[in-house]
């Protein structure tokens, strides 16, 4: 069965508030960088979609209350316009690339009958969380973020329809370039339906955001924002191990020269940050014999983190932390410390992750680091609209 593009009723903030309210992608700060920004901008939508992490003196409910009061005082204050039902395009760009995707709801049923396929786990505790959340707040702003297979008719409407003017505009907000367009027409919306005809999708962000959804006393279908898989651009998702000794590992590493770049420079390669300085590593032969298991990734924890640090659980251990490459070399260096090991990874290709997922097979987590990311704040659909 194909999968339908459904409307919702979307709402937008209102161009003059914009730069106030969109701030940076929300996992490319930590705790108290996103409090910080809270704090200079009263109407960032970061005190919206805070997390536990964020103010530890809350308990999940009363956080989640606390966001909603901050909701409510956005809507009072005129920050978003009355809501149209529809469909929307949003285009992000960054440094020359470009990126524009089908932003819909996505009907719950889809997330179950094979329809959309996951690459990794999720932890039911952080979805327990981000569900009483999602209920109390009743309210999405922060898209699932999905790919599909290109194909030229889809690509060709999409284009036709995002050649007009956009309804909001947020230029080097960020350094992220963004645009939506809604696609509120009958015509427009039967054409595009008509266009995307695919009977699989793909998960490359949200996981938990979309588990939540589903496993809410209220279920209610997700917002999300379908971007063809030619367009996207996976970046390498770091590793950092805290508080472990590092003679084994080292044992196995390369020093490198103060000049050079300890990015990998090709597959089977990571760079290691320990004892206060850079390292290659070549990483250990696969474990099996799946595409799953010959990633870096994969190697890295198998061969590894798992039995030379003792993370054999990469989704529950505290002392396994998972940096963006946003965070930068200087942040893998920063969170290591002087007891911990950094990872730095090459990223997976896209074709490898679709291929991963078809097969049914799951990654570690945090494998991939998809950017640009959508952002919270532009777009907003509220439960009882």
């Amino acid at each position: 069965m194909p999968l339908v593009l459904q409307t919702f009723p979307g709402r937008l903030v209102r161009q003059r508030f914009a730069r106030e309210v969109v701030g940076p992608a929300y996992d490319q700060l930590d705790g108290a960088s996103r409090a910080a920004h809270a704090r200079a901008h009263p109407r960032a939508f970061f005190r919206v979609t805070r997390s536990p992490s964020d103010d530890p003196t809350l308990s999940t409910d009363e956080l989640a209350r606390a966001s909603r009061g901050v909701l409510e005082d956005l809507l009072d204050d005129g920050v978003f316009d009355e809501p149209v039902d529809g469909l929307m395009l949003y285009e992000l760009g960054i440094d020359g690339h470009r990126q524009i995707g089908i932003v819909a709801a996505l009907p719950l049923a889809a997330a179950a009958d094979g329809r959309v396929l996951r690459h990794e786990l999720t932890r039911p505790d952080r979805v327990d969380v981000l569900a009483l959340n999602q209920q109390i707040v009743g309210a999405w702003s922060s898209p699932v973020a999905l790919t599909y297979r290109a194909d030229p008719p889809t690509d060709e409407v999409v284009a036709a329809l995002s050649a007009r003017p956009a309804d909001i505009e947020l230029v080097g907000h960020y350094a992220v370039d963004q645009r939506i367009w809604r696609i509120d027409d009958p015509a427009e919306i039967t054409a595009l339906r008509s266009a995307f005809r695919r009977r699989v999708t793909y998960i490359i962000d949200g996981h938990h955001r979309l588990d939540a959804a589903v496993h809410r006393d209220d279920p209610v279908d997700p917002l999300v924002v379908l971007f063809p898989h030619d367009q996207l651009r996976l970046r390498g998702f770091h590793r950092v191990v805290s508080d472990v000794e590092a003679t084994a590992v080292l044992d196995r590493a390369v020093p490198i020269g103060a000049g050079e770049d300890p990015r990998p420079a090709g597959p089977g390669q990571v760079g290691v940050w320990a004892a206060g300085r850079w390292h290659r590593l070549e990483l250990p032969a696969a474990s099996g014999r799946r595409l799953v298991d010959q990633l870096d990734v994969s190697r890295l924890q198998d061969g590894i983190i798992g039995p030379l640090l003792g993370v054999t659980d990469p989704r529950t251990d505290p002392r396994l932390h998972h940096l963006p490459d946003s965070a930068g070399l200087d942040g893998v260096r920063t969170r290591a410390g002087e007891n911990g090991i950094g990872f730095v990874l090459a990223a997976i290709s896209v074709d490898d992750l679709l291929a991963v997922s078809d097969a049914g097979d799951t990654m570690p987590p945090k494998s991939t680091s998809f950017e640009p990311k959508a952002r919270s704040g532009l777009i907003l659909r509220l439960d009882e609209d």
